[in-house]
């Protein structure tokens, strides 16, 4: 089984529902087929800088 780790950018534009880009990596991963999804912890600590920044408790939780 093949496995894809995801990079803190695209990790923020699913999560953050971007209106160009998360269609399109949404779509890309359903034409991958049965793959593991996978994320370091320096993508969980990166996603989260501007949330924490921002004060923004709804998204910190999102991540």
């Amino acid at each position: 089984m093949d496995k894809i780790y995801f990079d803190s950018c695209i990790v923020i534009y699913l999560v953050e529902r971007h209106p160009i880009f998360a269609p399109v990596i949404q779509q890309a991963l359903v034409n991958a087929g049965d793959v593991i999804l996978a994320v370091s912890p320096l993508v969980r600590l990166e996603v989260l800088v501007k949330p924490k920044l921002d004060n923004d408790k709804p998204l910190q939780e999102l991540y």
